[in-house]
């Protein structure tokens, strides 16, 4: 029996027709396969390049406190970097899950814009305290639209965006929603940061991607591509585009 591979082809020349078909239905299942195949070769690796760098410090600081007695204030510091990488690696395991149980995931359902917006908004300020606030602001149509997808994708969608914006805020970052012609609803997310050059504005959506790998970055790079695949599956789209105060990240998503 032969073994076929995703990247085996069954040439139809001088056969019939329903074979002829048969064979180019095959190839593009089989180019399908090899996507898939592919997607998860990349995600695996990068996951694992992710999960290797808090892991080694983990060890490094358990090595450190087992090598010899330390006082009261080195071991708070070293249980300090021990609770920091152990929720790194929560949220990037968490960030895998999700993007595994989303593959196939179900994009119907109905939600309030205004209230999922309001909700994400008050979690990052009860989250991060210490950090920029959040100004919201309501333009036409926005605190009575609805959004056609459910409120837990919503904010699977808009906490990857938020959480970048922050990280980069200087003094706040702004959301404003809106219902636009069209039967569309859209969600603009912007901070007052140094911006994103435009030469980044695709590369910002591929998996693992980092503008600054030095930045001190927490994530598993994997926040904005999972929040456009989800975007994207909605029937929406996500896109950095120009804005006065520099690039900010546009969703558009269909109303419910």
């Amino acid at each position: 029996m032969a073994v076929h591979t995703p990247s085996h082809r069954d040439a139809p020349s001088g056969r019939p027709a329903e074979l002829a078909d048969l064979a180019g239905t095959l190839d593009g299942l089989l180019d399908r396969l090899a996507a898939v195949l592919r997607h998860e070769q990349q995600l695996t690796g990068e996951m694992s390049h992710e999960l290797r760098t808090p892991l080694a410090a983990l060890t490094a600081e358990v090595e450190w406190l087992q090598a010899r007695p330390r006082g009261t204030e080195e071991q708070e510091t070293a249980h300090r970097a021990i609770a920091s990488g152990a929720a790194r690696m929560h949220d990037i395991v968490e960030t895998l899950l999700t993007e595994a149980r989303t593959r196939g995931f179900e994009t119907s359902g109905r939600c309030s814009l205004h209230e999922v917006i309001g909700e994400v908004a008050r979690r990052s300020a009860e989250d991060h305290p210490q950090d920029p606030p959040v100004v919201l602001r309501a333009c036409i149509g926005g605190q009575s639209a609805t959004v056609g997808i459910s409120a837990s994708l919503l904010q699977r969608i808009l906490v990857p965006l938020l959480d970048n914006a922050r990280r980069y805020a200087v003094r706040c970052v702004a959301i404003e929603y809106a219902a636009v012609p069209g039967r569309n609803v859209e969600i603009t997310v912007a901070d007052d940061g140094p911006g994103i050059p435009a030469v980044l504005w695709g590369a910002v959506f591929a998996p693992g991607f980092r503008a600054d790998p030095g930045s001190g970055h927490d994530g598993a790079g994997l926040g904005l591509p999972l929040a456009r695949r989800i975007a994207r599956a909605a029937g929406g789209e996500i896109v950095v585009a120009p804005a006065e105060g520099g690039p900010c990240f546009v969703v558009s998503l269909p109303a419910g």
